[in-house]
């Protein structure tokens, strides 16, 4: 089974960048609003006054999450017939939008590589288009090609605090969020920064703070669009996953499903807490969807570990001879997107070297204290007590706390004997 330190830090890494989105590029379901009827019902059920925490549907209505995906594949077919008709045009922009957005909500690879290649079409054929080069900024962020995404940031028509500060906190880069940290429990209307400052209060290990700023979070959310409100209740599934409450963040992701239900994110964690807590079958069914939803090899493999937990050896091995087979072919493509996740998959199958080179190519492009504590635990695993000690070293110049540092206390303790 992979280790819990991994398990957790990792999905929480892939939320701060690919699922953080401005106002500005919130993708809604062509105007599709909760009807007027049915917040009168919650209003006068008193509902409304007192929604739980995470909130229902009912609670909190948004667009039904089967007809946001509709309505979002519908916008792609259109504007791909758009872009058929001229290609690299004004319309790609947002078609190169969309395709990102749909990849951060089904979790399908091509839809990052066609976001990818639509971006740079209509920057070839307009350089100066500013909405292009945000558009494209975001993409290669969330490719965790950080120094690409901010040279777009910088040709473009108007500063994205935003993801500048998403870049920041997913590089390591502590100094450029230090007004943040010092302004977390400063009232602020902005429903992206308020998350954010959840997620620097984690940093310091402080689930208390994070939770209060996430339920404020929810509080100040009035729009349609379900994905907010899902992406929300998964980063406070997280945080609960990452200080070992499964039981309670397993509430959180139910939510995050319930609302949209193709969230890829919220349903392999769901099915990750039901696996540790004892439910097989539906957690087996979900990582079964999510598989056929994403084909990623990170899912097949965790669908590995659970049969082979479940006594189905046979399967297992199948099911990880499936995960390699597809782990090269990905890594191949998008090495600076997956390899981190990938690092625990080759450690856990004999291949510790194999993990090693990924974790310091991780460390080439970004310095947080999650992927220095990967790559500590990795170069320990490979007799690299040196190199794991350097980034020992580093976590602890920072002064910061996340719940994983007592995770770390004995190769701390080795660091400094």
């Amino acid at each position: 089974m992979q280790s819990a330190l991994s398990k957790r830090l990792y999905a929480a890494l892939a939320l701060l960048i690919l699922g953080a989105v401005p106002a500005s590029f919130l993708l809604h379901a062509d105007g599709a609003k909760a009807s007027p009827e049915a917040r009168a019902v919650v209003e006068a059920s008193g509902e409304a006054a007192h929604p739980a925490y995470p909130s229902t549907v009912r609670q909190q209505p948004t667009t039904s999450g089967e007809v946001y995906r509709a309505n979002l594949d519908a916008r792609i077919d259109s504007l791909t017939a758009r872009h058929a008709a001229d290609p690299g045009g004004p319309a790609s922009a947002t078609l190169a939008a969309l395709h990102f957005h749909r990849f951060k909500v089904i979790g399908r690879v091509d839809d990052l590589d066609r976001a990818l290649a639509i971006g740079n079409q209509r920057l070839e054929v307009d350089p100066d288009d500013g909405r292009a080069r945000r558009v494209r900024a975001h993409i290669l962020a969330g490719m965790h090609r950080f120094d690409d995404a901010r040279s777009d940031l910088e040709h473009g028509d108007r500063p994205s605090d935003g993801l500048q500060l998403q870049i920041a906190l997913a590089t390591g880069n502590y100094a450029a969020i230090r007004s943040e940290f010092d302004a977390i429990l400063q009232p602020t209307d902005d429903f992206y920064r308020t998350v954010l400052r959840g997620n620097l209060a984690m940093l310091n290990g402080r689930l208390d703070t994070a939770s209060v700023l996430f339920l404020r979070a929810q509080q100040m959310y009035d729009d349609s669009n379900p994905y907010p409100l899902a992406w929300l209740h998964t980063q406070q599934g997280i945080a609960l996953l990452r200080s070992g409450d499964c039981t309670n963040a397993s509430r959180f992701f139910a939510a995050a499903v319930d609302r949209l239900p193709d969230y890829y994110l919220a349903v392999e964690h769901l099915a990750e807490c039901e696996r540790r807590l004892g439910d097989i079958s539906s957690a087996r069914k979900r990582y079964r969807k999510v598989i056929a939803q994403t084909g990623q090899p990170e899912f097949i493999g965790a669908l590995a570990d659970l049969e082979r937990d479940a006594g189905h050896g046979e399967l297992a091995d199948q099911l990880d001879a499936r995960a390699e087979r597809e782990w090269n072919r990905l890594l191949q493509r998008h090495s600076l997107t997956f390899g981190d996740h990938a690092v625990d998959f080759f450690l856990e199958r004999g291949q510790p070297e194999r993990a090693l080179v990924l974790a310091r190519e991780m460390l080439e492009r970004r310095r947080d204290v999650l992927s220095l504590a990967l790559h500590a635990r990795i170069a320990f695993e490979n007799d690299s007590a040196e190199e794991g000690c350097r980034s020992i070293a580093a976590i602890e110049a920072t002064g910061l706390t996340p719940p994983e540092r007592s995770e770390l206390e004995p190769l701390v303790a080795r660091c400094s004997g």
